[in-house]
């Protein structure tokens, strides 16, 4: 009966640590921030929807080929030349576009948070030429 009794307690002292290690991994993943959520530069909220006008349209997508030139802006596809609410799309490049109302300009950029900086010419064949 002792031995019943002393194995029973070990098969719950091991289901015991179990459920203690698998809690605390839980609740340490918890603070890892999930690597396939989109950047928080598009606009995406909790619940997946596109975030509100109020905050401005939101260039997500440029497609450019010999034929064609679109965006994507706030979830919606709008050709070189079309309207996006009251304002029409005037110019699209690889990194951005500009929408045009009246005498008001806009230019929403692909990913605003890298900002592009021109090299200087010769600055940049010295560290070329260094490298061989």
């Amino acid at each position: 009966m002792a031995e019943y009794l002393t194995k029973q307690s070990c098969r719950a002292g091991i289901i015991g640590v179990l459920l203690f290690v698998s809690s605390m991994s839980v609740t340490q993943a918890e603070n890892f921030a999930d690597p396939t959520r989109p950047p928080a530069s598009l606009g995406i909220v909790e619940s997946g929807a596109v975030a509100s006008e109020a905050q401005g349209p939101v260039l997500q997508s440029v497609l450019i080929s010999k034929g064609r030139k679109m965006a994507v802006i706030s979830g919606q596809s709008v050709k070189l030349g079309e309207k996006f609410g009251d304002a029409r799309l005037v110019r699209i490049t690889e990194s951005e576009v500009v929408l045009k109302s009246g005498k008001d300009v806009q230019t929403l950029k692909l990913l605003p948070e890298i900002e592009k900086r021109l090299v200087n010419s010769r600055h940049r064949a010295k560290a070329v030429g260094s490298r061989q």
